[in-house]
């Protein structure tokens, strides 16, 4: 009563957006202060029911399959299982996830580490023939040098 008189006070003074969610805020405390077995909230719009028998309710407002003891839909992932069953299944779920993405991210990091050693490979080969064309023109240079000289040689003589 004292709330509903307080209430009464400040109600002039409230926008009636503010005072809606006000209203809101204080029949939701009522409902759960008066410990209703049962007592259900729509994820989806917030309705609220006393629902004791089944495993599910379907919320009248939006129609929408919950579970009557965790927030889930109830579907087929979550039928016959209890609410632990259904999330120990999440976390295998997510865990298989996150070991498939690091996988993932090994195996690209592996094909990286694979095309720059490729590459380095490459690299490492195009120098060498480099390196054996210098030497292989280097060796006919001096084979033409040494040509030149026996020619000379036997100019000479």
């Amino acid at each position: 009563m004292l709330k509903s008189a307080i209430l009464d006070e400040v109600r002039v003074h409230l926008s009636q957006g503010v005072l809606t969610l006000l209203e809101a805020r204080c029949m939701n405390e009522a409902i759960a202060a008066a410990d209703i077995e049962g007592l259900v909230t729509c994820e989806s719009c917030n309705f609220q029911s006393a629902v004791t028998n089944g495993d599910y309710f379907i919320c009248p407002s939006c129609e929408r399959k919950q579970c009557r003891f965790c927030p889930r839909i109830y579907d087929e992932n979550h039928f016959a299982k209890t609410c632990d069953q259904v999330t120990h299944e999440e976390h295998e779920r997510e865990r298989e996830e996150q070991d498939r993405e690091y996988a993932e991210l090994l195996q690209e990091k592996y094909e990286k580490e694979h095309e720059a050693e490729q590459r380095k490979q490459r690299v490492e080969q195009e120098r060498l023939k480099v390196e054996q064309e210098r030497h292989k023109a280097e060796q006919e240079r001096i084979k033409a040098i040494d040509e030149d000289l026996r020619r000379k040689e036997k100019n000479i003589k």
